[in-house]
């Protein structure tokens, strides 16, 4: 008898430390998931729409405060926000750097998106995939050649707002 009541003494030990144990991640409904797909596309078709009608000159205004700060923890200090092509960029100055013999040219901007993807991760991270076409035409109106790009931007959401952790873009 006294065995029984010590086997059921830890069966009720293990049923209250079970029940006490937290809860564990919730899992997005798919509805979630959607709402979250259709603000990163509606916020990258709105930063694209931007680079069409703002003077590039000014790129906190093309860019606002989309940007994760490289110094935000999620990279451990050794932040690579951009590559492009075979750059890889480490701060926000070092890609206005990049952007500056672009700038100086004061182009206008034309891109498409062709297709996209968004992959949800979790309430607080998300990635986007696009390919685009893409035409730009300097002061002078020189260029206009259509160029095909690929596109990845990995998002977080933070202080209310998805912002870029990492983007990457390559051309034909």
């Amino acid at each position: 008898m006294r065995i029984q009541s010590i086997h059921i003494i830890c069966l009720y030990i293990i049923l209250l430390l079970s029940a006490c144990q937290p809860a564990g991640k919730k899992e997005l409904t798919d509805a979630q998931r959607h709402e979250i797909a259709a603000t990163i596309r509606q916020q990258t078709q709105e930063m694209f729409d931007r680079m069409r009608e703002v003077n590039l000159k000014d790129f906190e205004e093309l860019t606002g405060d989309l940007w994760v700060d490289s110094s935000d923890p999620s990279w451990t200090n050794n932040p690579a926000i951009a590559v492009y092509n075979l750059d890889i960029i480490t701060t926000s100055e070092k890609y206005k750097e990049m952007l500056q013999p672009l700038v100086d040219e004061n182009p206008t901007f034309d891109i498409k998106i062709v297709e996209d993807y968004v992959s949800v991760l979790s309430e607080n991270i998300a990635v986007y995939v696009c390919k685009l076409k893409s035409t730009v035409t300097d002061s002078m109106g020189h260029g206009g050649q259509e160029e095909t790009a690929v596109n990845s931007t990995v998002y977080i959401h933070e202080d209310g707002k998805w912002k870029i952790l990492h983007n990457h873009q390559s051309y034909d």
